[in-house]
This record gives structure tokens, C-alpha cells and sequence, in this order.
């Protein structure tokens, strides 16, 4: 019986635990939702652009 696995990339320690789980769920979404997900990101988020730091 094969083993599936899912390995993440690398991150830098100090990463937020959010968002390794957000990467966590994306790596074990099916491809349609990925399409799905990046298209909504692509849609909503500017390039260059860095939200999360932004705070009041």
C-alpha cells in the first residue's frame, strides 16, 4: 500500500501559526479548489502588496 504525503516547503521559524495552517489546508485542497482559491486571491489582493502587516 502506497503512503500519501504532503510535505511543506520550508518556512521561517517566526512564521505565524495561521498561516502555516492556512498553507497546511491548501496543500491537501484538490486541484479545483486550489484554481479556486488563487483566482479569489489574484482577484482581491494588489501585487506588491502586503495586508497583514497593516495594522492600525
Amino acid at each position: 500500500m502506497e503512503k500519501d504525503y504532503i510535505q511543506l516547503p520550508p518556512m521561517p521559524s517566526d512564521t505565524p501559526t495561521e498561516l502555516v495552517a492556512i498553507v497546511w489546508i491548501y496543500a491537501r485542497m484538490d486541484e479545483p479548489e486550489k484554481v479556486q482559491i488563487l483566482d479569489f486571491i489574484r482577484e482581491n489582493v494588489k501585487p506588491g502588496t502586503n495586508r497583514a502587516r497593516k495594522k492600525n
